[in-house]
C-alpha cells in the first residue's frame, strides 16, 4: 500500500484492516461485507482500495499494480462496474425501483470480466422494501458480485441482511496514532499542541473529523464561547442568544454539552486525562462554584432535547433557541 500515486487519500490506521479483509477475500469465503464504523475514519478510501485489489489485473498478495486499466480508473474514483446505491435528492430513502435497476445491471457483462461491486455507503437510507430487495440479491448473488455496506448503526439493518454478510466493526485508532497523524498534517493556522488532543477527544478519536474541526474557522471561537457561557450563567442566560443564533448551532451546542460534561468531571475530581477541554480547567472550576451539579445535569438534558428539535427541516431556529434559553434560565432560577 506504500508509494501509491492516487487521488484517493490513505490513512495509516487502515493498513491492518485492508490486509485482513483482502486476506479474507483471497480465500473466496465471503462476498458481502458490512463495515460498521463512526464517521471520520476514511472508510471510503478503504473500500476503494479493497475494490482496487479485487479488480487489479496484476496484483501480488495484498499489493496492487497501480498501472493496469482497472487500477488507473479506481485511482480516480471511477469504474463502470462499481454501482453505488444512494437515495435520490428528492427522496427520504433508497427506492425499490433503484434496487431493481441494479439487479438488471448485475446480469450484464462486466467491464474487464472481474465482476461487479454493489456499494451502499449509507445503509440507514434503506427502507423495508429496498432492504428486502438487497436481501434477495444477497441470497442468490450472481458470480463475482461483491457487496460493501457501510453503517454507523448496525441495528438499522435487517437481521437477515446481517446474517448473510461478514461484519467488520472498525474503531478509531488509539490516541497516539491519531495524534501523530494530526500533527503531520499541514494546517492553515498555528495550532497549540494541546489543541490537537482536545479536537481528537471532541471528535471521539476520529482523526479525519478532528482534522476538519481544526481547519474550521469556528475552532478559534471555542474559547470565547466558553467565556460567554460562564458570564451568561453568572448574569443573564439570554446573552447566549446572539452567539447561538448561528448556522453552526448544532456544533456550538455539542461544545457546550461536552463542556458541561467536563464540569461534572471536575466537580467529582476525575483525572484530567478524561477531560475533553484540558485547556479550560479554570473556567470549568468556576462553573462548579456558581451552579449546582444537579442543575448542570438538567441543563444538559434540555440542550440535548432542543438539539433534536433543531435538526428538523425548516424549523424556526431563533424560536427554538429562545425556548431553550428560557428553559435554562428557569433551571438556573429554581431554588435547590
Amino acid at each position: 500500500m506504500n508509494n501509491i500515486t492516487s487521488t484517493i487519500p490513505w490513512y495509516p490506521w487502515l493498513n491492518t484492516i485492508y490486509k485482513n479483509i483482502t486476506n479474507v477475500l483471497s480465500s473466496n469465503d465471503h462476498h458481502a461485507f458490512i463495515l460498521c464504523t463512526p464517521s471520520g475514519m476514511g472508510i471510503i478510501s478503504l473500500i476503494y482500495k479493497i475494490i482496487q485489489w479485487l479488480f487489479c489485473l496484476s496484483k501480488i498478495d495484498n499489493h496492487i499494480c497501480n498501472i493496469c486499466t482497472n487500477c488507473i480508473l479506481l485511482n480516480n474514483k471511477y469504474h463502470p462496474d462499481i454501482h453505488i446505491i444512494q437515495k435520490e435528492k428528492h427522496q427520504t430513502s433508497i427506492s425499490i425501483t433503484l434496487i431493481r435497476q441494479i439487479i438488471n445491471i448485475l446480469y450484464q457483462n462486466s467491464y474487464k470480466d472481474k465482476g461487479k461491486i454493489i456499494w451502499i455507503p449509507i445503509a440507514e437510507e434503506l427502507n423495508q422494501t429496498s432492504s428486502n430487495g438487497i436481501l434477495k440479491i444477497l441470497e442468490e448473488p450472481p458470480k463475482n458480485i461483491w457487496f460493501f455496506i457501510q453503517t454507523q448503526h448496525i441495528n438499522t439493518l435487517l437481521p437477515t441482511i446481517i446474517s448473510r454478510c461478514q461484519v467488520w466493526k472498525i474503531y478509531p485508532p488509539n490516541e497516539k496514532i491519531g495524534l501523530h497523524w494530526l500533527t503531520t498534517q499541514h494546517l492553515i493556522s498555528v495550532i497549540h499542541k494541546n489543541e490537537y488532543l482536545i479536537a481528537l477527544k471532541m471528535c471521539h478519536y476520529a482523526p479525519i473529523n478532528a482534522h476538519k474541526l481544526l481547519q474550521n474557522n469556528l475552532w478559534s471561537k471555542r474559547q470565547s464561547l466558553y467565556v460567554t457561557f460562564l458570564h451568561a450563567l453568572k448574569y443573564d442566560i439570554m446573552e447566549l442568544l446572539l452567539v447561538l443564533n448561528n448556522v453552526n448551532i448544532l456544533i456550538l451546542l455539542d461544545w457546550i454539552y461536552i463542556f458541561l460534561i467536563d464540569v461534572i468531571k471536575v466537580f467529582y475530581k476525575i483525572n484530567i486525562k478524561f477531560i475533553y477541554n484540558i485547556d479550560q480547567t479554570d473556567i470549568l472550576y468556576q462553573v462548579t462554584k456558581i451552579i449546582a451539579i444537579k442543575k448542570i445535569i438538567l441543563i444538559i438534558n434540555k440542550i440535548m432535547f432542543y438539539r433534536k428539535i433543531l435538526m428538523i427541516d425548516n424549523i424556526n431556529h431563533m424560536l427554538i433557541i429562545t425556548r431553550l434559553l428560557l428553559s435554562l434560565d428557569k433551571i438556573k432560577q429554581t431554588t435547590s
